[in-house]
């Protein structure tokens, strides 16, 4: 019951976090190839 909605509640929010890093990924790795 309440880990479904902690489960959703990461599962959006992780999946937020690797569609912001995959994007920043590209940006960074152009800028900065060391990080």
């Amino acid at each position: 019951m309440m880990l479904i909605m902690l489960a959703v509640n990461w599962g959006g929010f992780l999946i937020m976090l690797i569609y912001g890093i995959r994007r920043e990924s590209r940006k960074m790795l152009r800028n900065e190839e060391r990080e």
